[in-house]
C-alpha cells in the first residue's frame, strides 16, 4: 500500500474540512441572527467574512505546520547512519 497517497488523501481532506467548516459556521449564525433581529442581511455578511477569515489563517497554520513538518521529515532521510 502506498502510505504516501494516504497521506497526501488526508491532507486534502482536512483543508476541506478547515475550509468549510468556519465559512458554514459563519453562515449558519449570521443567518439565524439576522432573522431573530430583523437586520437581514447584515449580520449574514459579518458571519461570511468572519467564516472565510477564520479559514483562511486555520489553512496557513495547517500549511505551515505541515511545511514544517514535511522539512524536518526531509532532515531526517538525509541524515548519514552514525552506527557502524
Amino acid at each position: 500500500m502506498d502510505f504516501k497517497a494516504v497521506k497526501n488523501l488526508t491532507y486534502v481532506s482536512q483543508v476541506a474540512f478547515i475550509m468549510l467548516t468556519p465559512i458554514l459556521l459563519g453562515i449558519y449564525a449570521g443567518n439565524y441572527l439576522d432573522e431573530k433581529l430583523g437586520t437581514s442581511p447584515w449580520i449574514l455578511f459579518v458571519g461570511i467574512i468572519l467564516g472565510v477569515s477564520s479559514a483562511f489563517l486555520s489553512l496557513y497554520k495547517f500549511v505551515m505546520k505541515a511545511a514544517k513538518d514535511n522539512e524536518r521529515k526531509k532532515e531526517e532521510d538525509y541524515k548519514p547512519n552514525s552506527k557502524e
